[in-house]
C-alpha cells in the first residue's frame, strides 16, 4: 500500500474516529444529551465522509463503543 493510500484511507480516518471516541469519554455529565446528540451528528458525517469498506468498519466500531458505554451508563445511544 503506498503511504499517501495508507494516509488517506486508514490513518486519517483513524485519527478522526479517536476524536470521536474521546468526545464520548465526556458524556455522562451536566451535557450528557447534547454530547451525545452531537456524537451522532459526527459520526453520520464520519461514514458519509468515509465511504469505503474501512470507514464503515470503523464507524462500526465507534458505535459498539457508545453503545457499550450508554449500556453503562443505563442510557441508549
Amino acid at each position: 500500500m503506498k503511504n499517501e493510500t495508507f494516509i488517506k484511507e486508514i490513518y486519517e480516518p483513524y485519527n478522526e474516529a479517536y476524536a470521536l471516541l474521546k468526545m464520548i469519554k465526556d458524556c455522562g455529565h451536566d451535557n450528557y444529551d447534547d454530547l451525545w446528540a452531537e456524537f451522532a451528528t459526527k459520526t453520520e458525517e464520519f461514514v458519509k465522509k468515509h465511504d469505503t469498506d474501512i470507514g464503515h468498519s470503523i464507524a462500526r466500531m465507534i458505535t459498539d463503543v457508545a453503545d457499550s458505554i450508554a449500556d453503562i451508563n443505563g442510557e441508549e445511544s
